[in-house]
């Protein structure tokens, strides 16, 4: 996924959000999304191997000059391109950038940006006194640079060695301009191969990257399909709660003070935990068959095998005989999603319905 596409995605889901229109599945594909991306960014070296002419420049002024932030850049030509590079040098830590155009409003709109300063064309030389590295890209059919004009700045220049970055097709910087002492020039082909080289490291990550997104794919569907029987184990939780406290009550009741008061609470508290215990398999085998084909089918099909073996273990640990364990009443029907009915204990106490 692109810098762009996920920022304009990001941006849309954001005012989706905000206007109330999204709901907890598309909440969690976003994250999941997300997260996908930051693993591919930090456990692969993708993200290191720029593919794009703009981030292969600031990497060349990078080589040549150094730390970009003692540097000064000069962007010739206002479009597209020229904005992405002065863009992704100042990313790397680029602070002082002029532009310079044939149309001065528009090179101070783009030097505003970046809280810089522009030349009108007829500063040109005075410009490239002024510039370390000089970003080329106007779209003019002919070159607007000239060797004269380099060597004429260079007389006035006391800053060392002057960079161009020509990324624009055809050329703004005349060839003649690297015979300049003192002076280096890449084009657009220099740039083209060190994208090459790139994209064949980006393409080496490519497995590596597939294979983290496959296991975000599978966490995300196994995620979506538990949804299905959340319903169910609420529902089974809440039944089995009800009716171990119906039959504590019960048996407190006739117990009468025997059991203080301040014994209750912590047998009630006791009995939760009783309850959680004993249908924690079940909970983790219904999800586990919701992921499956038929899932409804096999998710409830699992719910009673479980119960059936728990409900003795259930009877066991609450202290009553093989009369009183839970029935759960449930439908399975091929044809129908699978539905739990009322649970009834056997010994006559009152069914807990919900």
């Amino acid at each position: 996924m692109s810098r762009r596409f996920r920022g304009r995605s990001g941006s849309a889901f954001e005012e989706a959000q905000a206007a109330g229109t999204t709901g907890p599945i598309l909440s969690h594909l976003f994250a999941a999304v997300a997260h996908a991306g930051k693993r591919a960014r930090t456990e692969t070296a993708i993200s290191r191997h720029t593919a794009s002419v703009s981030h292969a420049a600031a990497n060349l002024a990078e080589a040549e000059l150094g730390n970009l932030g003692e540097l000064r850049a000069l962007v010739v030509g206002t479009g597209e391109m020229a904005e992405l590079a002065i863009d992704a040098m100042v990313k790397r830590g680029l602070t002082e950038v002029a532009c310079i155009n044939r149309t001065y409003s528009s090179a101070s709109e783009l030097a505003r940006k970046y809280q810089g300063k522009a030349y009108n064309w007829y500063h040109l030389p005075k410009a490239l006194k002024w510039a370390d590295v000089v970003i080329t890209a106007t779209g003019a059919p002919h070159a607007v640079i000239s060797a004269d004009d380099v060597a004429e700045a260079m007389q006035q220049r006391r800053r060392g060695q002057l960079l161009f970055i020509d990324i624009a097709v055809p050329r703004d910087v005349a060839e003649t301009v690297a015979s300049v002492d003192n002076v280096i020039l890449y084009d657009i082909d220099h740039l083209r191969s060190a994208v090459d080289e790139s994209l064949a490291h980006r393409r080496a990550c490519v497995p590596d990257v597939e294979a983290i997104l496959a296991d975000e794919v599978e966490e995300f569907l196994e995620w979506l399909h538990g949804r299905r029987v959340a319903p169910v184990i609420v529902d089974m939780r809440k039944r089995a709660e009800i009716l171990a406290a119906a039959e504590l009550e019960q048996t407190l009741s006739k117990i009468g003070d025997a059991v203080p008061e301040a014994m209750r609470e912590p047998l009630r508290l006791m009995t939760r935990r009783i309850v959680n215990k004993v249908l924690h398999e079940a909970t983790v085998n219904l999800k586990s068959h919701s992921c499956r084909p038929n899932s409804d089918q096999c998710a409830m099909r699992s719910y009673v095998q479980m119960l059936e073996h728990e409900r003795s273990e259930f009877a066991r640990t609450m202290g009553w005989d093989g009369h009183e364990a839970i029935q759960p009443r449930i439908a399975i029907d091929d044809g129908q999603p699978a539905t739990v009915g009322a649970a009834e204990p056997t010994n006559g106490t009152t069914s807990q319905r919900g």
